[in-house]
């Protein structure tokens, strides 16, 4: 009994080797994606097909407002209908009539990491799993690559991987898709009630399935009478502090992904702080100093960033 749960504890820090080698990294996110989205469509039903009509006009009625506003492009407004029409790319996974989570797979590190290790785990044995994970953390992907696309080469490879891993995930995938989305949620009602109280009026919230979030990565469109019409994307963070030798906020956190058709990026921490702003001047330091240039950029990082000034002083740290 003893040599036998040594064993399984001597297997779960090898998956989980396995899983800091596949988790976040830029090498393997988009390779997974496309996985996972061939895997997916052949269950996939047109957002078209299965969303109630009132939504539809709702969806449709805020894109043309978003359009008008110049939120988004024309390129960006045509790109939308050919994919709503073509069926193509606006298509999700439903259970019983309803969104599955499993849609939430391709905008998860964690969960994405945690599906292929598992995958990895029960169709290798366990000297060729140990092998694969020692080359990952010497830095090469190449033999998981391979695994993967030999285990995804064919439609019907592609079904029966879908069958034993993608139709019922398990549940700490399924916790950790679930996870993510209320810490993300928390941090939009953290800045929609706050905007709210300064006076804006919420025109749209994404939700999970929904167009306006999916395809142009809006969290939310917001209006003031003095100030417009605004898309807001929502990052939630782990702290937000002034610094004073930078005369700047530093966001803890990762902020990345902000899509090019929002005006706004709001981020907020647990305990209600937050900051909106717009594009800021890009930075670059040169010898020690830092220099301003006329290109305009979102801040972003993976662990954090600089905000220099609040967008008309949104701002609130507890």
């Amino acid at each position: 009994m003893s040599k036998l749960k040594e064993l399984t504890k001597e297997e779960l820090k090898l998956s989980k080797r396995c899983f800091n080698c596949l988790n976040g990294k830029p090498l393997t996110d988009f390779y997974f994606k496309r996985i996972v989205d061939n895997i997916l469509r052949p269950h996939q039903i047109p957002w078209l097909k299965q969303t109630p009509e009132e939504k539809k006009e709702k969806t449709f009625a805020m894109v043309e407002i978003l359009l008008e506003n110049q939120i988004i492009t024309e390129k960006l407004h045509t790109s939308f209908y050919d994919g709503v029409n073509g069926d193509e790319t606006c298509r999700f996974i439903y259970t019983d009539d309803k969104w599955d989570w499993i849609n939430k797979l391709n905008t998860n590190y964690t969960a994405n990491g945690m599906m292929f290790t598992n995958i990895l785990y029960k169709y290798l044995t366990r000297d060729a799993f140990e092998q694969l994970v020692i080359e990952m953390e010497s830095g090469s992907l190449n033999r998981m690559k391979q695994y993967i696309n030999d285990l995804t080469s064919t439609p019907t490879k592609c079904e029966k991987l879908y069958k034993r891993f993608f139709d019922n995930p398990s549940p700490t995938i399924i916790e950790a898709m679930q996870k993510t989305t209320k810490l993300g949620d928390q941090a939009e009602n953290i800045i929609i009630d706050f905007l709210i109280e300064q006076g804006w009026e919420t025109l749209y919230r994404g939700e999970n399935g929904d167009l306006i979030d999916t395809k142009f990565g809006i969290d939310a469109v917001v209006s003031h009478a003095d100030h417009g019409i605004r898309a807001i994307q929502i990052k939630h963070v782990k702290d937000i502090k002034f610094r004073e030798e930078k005369n700047s906020y530093w966001i803890t956190g990762a902020v990345l992904g902000i899509k090019p058709s929002v005006s706004l990026l709001g981020v907020a921490t647990d305990n209600g702080s937050l900051i909106i702003t717009e594009k800021q001047p890009k930075v670059t330091v040169v010898n020690e100093v830092v220099e301003y240039s006329n290109d305009m950029e979102w801040p972003n990082g993976k662990y954090g960033c600089f905000i220099d000034k609040p967008f008309l002083e949104l701002i609130r740290i507890n």
